[in-house]
């Protein structure tokens, strides 16, 4: 079976783009012909089995443009009549009327609340575009979490599968590796707590770094350290407000990082998924979150971590699992058990029955 992916970007510390890594690769061991179309690629997040075919930079950051863009450059994707095209990002979901066999790989559209009134238009465009004209051509609709099956259209619930992805992506720590970075981030401080994902606190607000960083300003012996994808001005805002960035990590590395720290904190307001969340489970640190959107499909609440309702709270519960050492390895413990059920082969499996069946 021929299977193309279509992405915008293929970067490490993006969560669609992790997906379309680990299923692109699983899909060529199994014996498809799998390959990526992306217009921005990292070597770090570019599989090794795998055709990669670079596509023009986008034009334009207006969501018209680009789906016309997309459209334009139909003709430079390299596939033959029967290729099942999984559709990762925008604006690339404009293809699906034009494409044979379509399948759109839902992550969700994340919230306009915080962003400027570009951007709120931006996600309105986003959300009408998709659920009114680009997802009813697609054939079918990978969606990663009940909570977003539940977002969808009732109509496009019908031609929907829940999906959950691999957690087992990042090699596991090693206790002497895991152990250098922790007495390196521990020399001013007791106590560290990790967020992962996009850097930069402008663009995506809901992700709620600010109010991390705000909140650990209130615990004088903790000290928060982000990783993710960000640029060199990114980094120096969040180092200027006391924070410790490991930026673009590799992956490679990044089990050692989440294995060193003590806890993994998840502030966003809204997530299709929280593959953080499910990183440090693999690696056996507790998460402590809000609760919101699909998190409570990945977290087991007072088992594996904690999910809660506000920030004041979630300062209580990290000081909780920092004096109490019996239910911090009991988390870890049951992280580990939990992290066991979701792998990448299990999940492309899944995948590859759902697009090869009529």
């Amino acid at each position: 079976m021929d299977v193309g992916f279509l992405t915008e970007r293929m970067l490490p510390g993006l969560g669609v783009d992790r997906l379309v890594y680990e299923y692109s690769k699983n899909l060529k061991k199994f014996g498809n012909n799998s390959f990526i179309h992306a217009s921005i690629t990292d070597p770090d997040l570019v599989p090794s089995n795998v055709k990669v075919k670079t596509l023009p930079p986008i034009r334009s950051r207006r969501p018209p443009v680009q789906d016309l863009w997309a459209i334009e450059n139909l003709p430079s994707l390299s596939a033959n009549k029967n290729t099942r095209w999984i559709l990762s990002t925008p604006p690339y979901f404009a293809l699906t009327p034009f494409l044979g066999h379509s399948t759109i790989l839902h992550g969700g559209t994340t919230p306009h609340q915080g962003l400027s009134l570009k951007g709120a238009a931006v996600y309105y465009w986003r959300e009408i575009t998709q659920n009114m004209i680009y997802y009813p051509f697609a054939t079918k609709i990978i969606v990663l979490s009940e909570f977003l099956m539940q977002g969808l259209p009732k109509v496009l619930q019908n031609k929907a599968e829940i999906i959950n992805p691999g957690w087992n992506h990042y090699p596991k720590k090693t206790e002497s590796a895991s152990l250098e970075i922790k007495n390196l981030l521990t020399k001013d401080c007791q106590k560290t707590i990790l967020y992962m994902g996009r850097l930069n606190t402008q663009y995506q607000p809901y992700k709620g770094l600010l109010n991390l960083i705000n909140m650990v300003k209130e615990m004088p012996f903790t000290k928060l350290v982000c990783s993710g994808y960000g640029d060199k001005n990114d980094v120096a805002k969040l180092e200027s407000l006391g924070v410790t960035v490991f930026q673009n990590h590799p992956s490679k590395e990044m089990g050692n990082l989440i294995g060193a720290v003590d806890a993994v904190v998840m502030a966003s307001e809204w997530e299709g998924y929280g593959l953080p969340a499910a990183e440090a489970q693999y690696q056996g640190t507790p998460v402590v979150a809000l609760d919101r959107g699909a998190l409570r499909e990945v977290v087991e609440n007072n088992t594996t971590g904690f999910l809660v309702d506000n920030f004041k709270e979630m300062k209580k519960k990290i000081e909780q699992l920092f004096l109490d050492k019996k239910l911090y390895e009991e988390f870890a413990v049951a992280g580990l058990e939990r992290s066991e059920i979701f792998t990448w082969e299990k999940s492309s499996l899944q995948l590859e029955e759902f697009i090869s069946s009529r």
